[in-house]
């Protein structure tokens, strides 16, 4: 004769049964999530695929980085464009040959706060471009400022070289050398301003002679 249940066994059973069904309504539930997302996921693929396909990934990530860079240093955390900052964006432009773009930095930090360092590097620029008179005239204030400034006296030599001021240019090697007397580049700056300077007044004696009546 077969066993009737009790009724605690038939509660249990449906329990059972009732579990099974929530963890298959559940797993159905987790299906359709999982139907519905994946296409987003294959074309946001297909999109980054395309676009190192074609290039645009790379072109943005290159601007972004050159955007992320210079915002960097043209602004301050705590707000405007410093001196600093202004000078150090000059710096970038410098090493990237955009020298009037690095002059236009280096005239804003300036405008700031003037500094011996500010005024020489807006100096390099100047001879970068051949404008050596304004080369020249940077050079001498930022030597107002820092008298001992070598880079300062070194540009200056060469701005005076180029306009064929030979005295003045190897005056300046001269006293750069006293401050730096090892400096192989202005060892070989102060030779050649020697040089030209000594070869000015030989042909001036020449004339000189020549002229004289016999």
């Amino acid at each position: 004769m077969a066993r009737v249940p009790s009724k605690h066994g038939r509660d249990q059973t449906l329990d059972f049964h009732g579990f099974l069904n929530d963890l298959q309504d559940w797993e159905l539930s987790h299906k359709e999530k999982d139907k519905r997302m994946k296409p987003e996921v294959t074309d946001r693929g297909k999109f980054a695929s395309s676009a190192r396909k074609t290039g645009l990934f790379d072109q943005f990530s290159k601007n972004y980085d050159s955007i992320s860079r210079v915002s960097s240093n043209f602004t301050t955390e705590d707000g405007p464009p410093s001196a600093s900052s202004e000078k150090e964006l000059g710096n970038e432009y410098f090493k990237q040959k955009k020298f009037k773009e690095a002059i236009d930095c280096y005239s804003r930090s300036i405008a700031l706060a003037p500094t011996a360092v500010a005024y020489a590097n807006r100096a390099m620029s100047f001879l970068k471009l051949r404008r050596f008179q304004e080369a020249e005239d940077d050079c001498t204030e930022a030597l107002n400022l820092d008298d001992r400034y070598i880079k300062a006296y070194s540009r200056r030599a060469t701005a005076r070289k180029e306009l064929g001021k030979f005295k003045g240019s190897m005056e300046d090697a001269e006293f750069a050398l006293r401050l730096e007397p090892h400096n192989q580049e202005i060892k070989k700056q102060y030779a050649e301003a020697k040089a030209l300077h000594d070869k000015v007044n030989f042909n001036c004696m020449q004339v000189d002679f020549v002229m004289v009546p016999t």
